[in-house]
C-alpha cells in the first residue's frame, strides 16, 4: 500500500516535525503485515495552486492508494482543508 502526503510545510518531512509521522505509525501498527510505501510530497511555504500542478508528478505517477492533502493558502486569510 502506498500512502501519499501533499502539503505545505504541516507534512514536513523532517522527523518528529510532521504530522504524517503519527498517521504512518498507526497504519504500521493496525495493519502489521502490510508493506506500507510513503510518498510525502511536502514543500514548505506553499498552498493549494502550487498543489494543483504538482499532484500529477508528486501522487498521482506514483500510484498512491490512499492521499491525504493538507493544503492552505499561503498569502490568504482563509484556510483550506482537505483530506481524500
Amino acid at each position: 500500500m502506498t500512502i501519499g502526503f501533499l502539503g505545505g510545510s504541516i507534512t514536513d518531512p523532517r522527523p518528529g516535525y510532521n504530522w504524517p509521522e503519527p498517521v504512518i505509525g498507526w497504519f504500521v501498527n493496525r495493519f502489521p503485515g502490510v508493506r506500507l510505501s510513503v510518498e510525502n510530497a511536502a514543500i514548505g511555504a506553499t498552498g493549494s495552486a502550487l498543489a494543483v500542478f504538482r499532484a500529477q508528478w508528486d501522487i498521482i505517477d506514483r500510484h498512491c492508494d490512499l492521499v491525504s492533502s493538507r493544503l492552505k493558502m499561503v498569502l490568504g486569510v482563509t484556510p483550506l482543508a482537505a483530506s481524500v
